[in-house]
């Protein structure tokens, strides 16, 4: 079920031309996105 919500909000976003957000350990999921940025210690790294 979680892999459908998260393609569903894969495809909303692509659909509606939006920014989406996500935070997740999941390094699977965050490889499906455009961008990432990686926080070490409390710090933008």
């Amino acid at each position: 079920m979680g892999h459908a919500v998260i393609d569903l909000m894969f495809e909303m976003n692509r659909a509606n031309g939006t920014t989406l957000i996500l935070v997740t350990h999941d390094i699977e999921l965050a490889r499906r996105c455009d961008t990432t940025v990686t926080i070490e210690a409390g710090k933008l790294a």
